[in-house]
């Protein structure tokens, strides 16, 4: 089973992307109805935690729901709602750490799209045991207290599916489109006027080091080899362009904010 997932990058922006990308690709040409679709769509939670015993999300209607552990073995399967798209698997519990790929499949076309869903540990409560003091006059006893102490990420971006504008520079901004329909679209604009398509309908592809730091490759339409490079989020809507260690790279478009 091929993985076709949504990736990100724009020529521009590789061109100048020191350490991020070395390959330049051309601006493509609107794709023919060949590429008009790519996937099923796919939601999922971006993490769960290790005493976790089920998994839910929405999905194209009547897709194929398969789990699998680190990419590997299938340890659930259901088919989403053909009404509401809505679907929930049982899972044994499972070790800190793991990766399990969460595809959805067109039970037809047999094409899919899959989310990464992080297995953190669960949070740990920690006990205060009571004392007893006594005394010739009186006894003082102290209750039992307990704590629980969850961290949450302020990260948790499942798919970059949607539109991102990224800073302004001299009045010019870019616009990269993601969609599991038609691909990564990106357009260059000075004010408020596109004055360039720089991409068009590449397929994209995400590889999640952490829940903010990801692995991005793109490759064009008639392209040899697909572009990597890499993006880190500060928060659900807004990332950077960084290189493989996670640093800042200098370049006029690098920081993108997601607008729908």
């Amino acid at each position: 089973m091929k993985k076709q997932i949504a990736l990100i990058s724009s020529l521009a922006v590789l061109a100048t992307v020191g350490g991020v990308a070395t390959s330049a690709v051309t601006a493509m040409t609107p794709m023919t109805a060949q590429a008009k679709h790519i996937g099923p769509s796919l939601s999922t939670a971006g993490s769960i935690k290790t005493s976790s015993t089920s998994m839910s999300g929405t999905a194209t209607k009547g897709s194929k729901i398969e789990v699998k552990a680190n990419n590997k073995k299938v340890i659930a399967k259901t088919t989403a709602s053909k009404k509401t798209g809505k679907w929930t698997v049982k899972i044994a519990k499972q070790s800190k750490s793991t990766r399990l790929y969460v595809y959805a499949i067109n039970p037809k076309t047999k094409l899919s799209f899959y989310n990464i869903v992080h297995v953190n540990q669960a949070a740990k409560s920690a006990v205060k045991t009571s004392t007893s003091k006594k005394t010739s006059t009186k006894t003082t006893t102290k209750k039992n207290t307990s704590k629980s102490t969850v961290k949450t990420s302020a990260v948790n971006v499942q798919t970059p599916t949607g539109t991102w504008k990224s800073n302004t520079s001299k009045g010019a901004y870019q616009v990269w489109s993601f969609s599991q329909k038609t691909g990564l679209n990106e357009k260059q604009y000075q004010k408020g006027k596109k004055t360039k398509t720089l991409l068009s309908y590449a397929t994209y592809k995400v590889s999640p080091k952490t829940t903010s730091f990801w692995k991005m490759t793109q490759k064009a339409k008639g392209a040899k080899k697909a572009t990597t490079f890499y993006v880190k989020f500060t928060s659900n809507k807004k990332f950077h362009l960084v290189n493989s260690k996670g640093t800042a790279v200098k370049t006029t478009y690098n920081t993108f904010t997601k607008t729908k």
